[in-house]
């Protein structure tokens, strides 16, 4: 499984002062600029990018969030045997039977990778600029943001390639029927070694013989 972080970096550096003597010229670079041509302060635009930006991290793309999870672990034990477990009747003094953790597990890394991007403005822009081509900037960061995640993970669904993380934990896509990842059993359910979430179609398009297939290969008919 592939983990991406990629926050958007969004630096406060609207306003341009010189430099640190107070003797000399006064240059471009003393000039405080506080608003944009149309007269928005730069502060209200700064506070409205700073909650967007906080909603946008707590609810990402539909899709994405579908289909993956947010974690910061390296890797995590999948109990490969689920079920088997069952209570009793109690009695008035008695012990129940114990449970322990699940001994059948096995590590799955995730692999990590940090993108930024960033938005600059000098001051003379932002003197020039209207609030909406500020805006404009920080809409495409969004944008951005929704098809890195997005697509970083559609690409990963379809490469079954086995990797290896920084920290030698084994990052495998989904099952193939290749590797020596067997699924567990679910549901009832056993899986043979050949077991695949990869199927081919014979037709150069979709058509509903192969929705039909996948139904049937999850067991839902």
């Amino acid at each position: 499984m592939t983990t991406i972080t990629h926050p958007i970096h969004l630096h406060r550096e609207l306003f341009a002062f010189g430099g640190d003597n107070a003797t000399g010229y006064s240059s471009a670079g003393d000039v405080l600029v506080s608003q944009t041509s149309d007269g928005i302060d730069l502060n209200a635009i700064w506070d409205e990018a700073a909650a967007a930006m906080e909603m946008w991290n707590r609810q990402r793309s539909a899709l994405a969030s579908l289909i993956s999870y947010p974690t910061v672990n390296v890797g995590d034990a999948i109990p490969q045997t689920i079920g088997g477990d069952h209570f009793e009747v109690a009695s008035e003094f008695g012990e129940p039977t114990g449970i322990r953790a699940e001994s059948d597990a096995l590590i799955l890394g995730y692999d990590f990778e940090d993108y930024d991007l960033a938005s600059r403005f000098t001051w003379k822009f932002l003197r020039s600029a209207s609030a909406e081509q500020v805006r404009s900037v920080i809409n495409r960061a969004m944008e951005s943001d929704v098809r890195l995640t997005t697509g970083s993970i559609l690409r990963r669904l379809f490469d079954p390639t086995e990797g290896l993380n920084e920290f030698a934990h084994k990052v495998y896509g989904l099952y193939n029927g290749i590797d020596e990842m067997v699924p567990p059993s679910y549901a009832g359910q056993d899986f043979p070694a050949e077991t695949s979430h990869y199927l081919v179609s014979g037709n150069a398009e979709l058509d509903p013989g192969d929705i039909l297939d996948g139904i049937n290969a999850r067991g839902l008919h």
